[in-house]
């Protein structure tokens, strides 16, 4: 579970990649927990984040904004929470069963936003989803920023914006989209 944060303004943010490592069982709301100690190991912030469907052998690319903290982060642990049989689902009887990652079109930076559209190159539609941009200082993931997106027809595009600040912004970034369904 790669992981990483930055604070900046007064808040914790955060980037997170959750992988599905199983070849025929989706995860229905997965889910982790972020803690923020400071050099007492005294908890400063904590907050579970539930998520929405993660199909086999992918990619759920998250991060956001997270809480606030009145002092740096002597340490941040990042935590996946326990499945329960019911998080997880043979992906065969899904309503959509086979899920084709959505793609990413035309990402540009501009000024304070990331701006483009996601493709969906399944056969049926999408009621929402989700945008994430992760920015990078090198290899490392710095921290990510989100949009929630609505109705996507199989094989159109629907564009997206992300509001960013400058100050965790870099010109090193990816951008992904994923399904988020209930």
């Amino acid at each position: 579970m790669p992981y990483s944060h930055i604070v900046s303004r007064g808040y914790l943010h955060y980037a997170i990649i959750l992988h599905n490592p199983n070849e025929k069982f989706a995860v229905r709301f997965p889910s982790y927990r972020i803690t923020a100690r400071d050099k007492n190991d005294q908890i400063i912030g904590t907050d579970d984040q539930v998520l929405s469907i993660n199909y086999p052998q992918q990619d759920f690319v998250y991060g956001t904004l997270g809480f606030s903290v009145e002092q740096q982060p002597a340490k941040v642990e990042f935590q996946a929470l326990e499945l329960r049989d019911s998080n997880i689902v043979a992906a065969e009887v899904l309503e959509h069963p086979i899920f084709v990652p959505l793609e990413i079109v035309g990402a540009t930076k501009r000024d304070k936003s990331i701006l483009g559209e996601v493709r969906n190159p399944n056969t049926y539609d999408i009621d929402k989803a989700i945008v994430t941009v992760i920015f990078r200082d090198d290899d490392n993931i710095i921290v990510g920023r989100l949009t929630f997106i609505d109705i996507f027809s199989a094989g159109g595009k629907t564009p997206f914006e992300i509001r960013v600040y400058k100050d965790v912004a870099t010109d090193n970034y990816d951008v992904y989209a994923n399904i988020w369904s209930y």
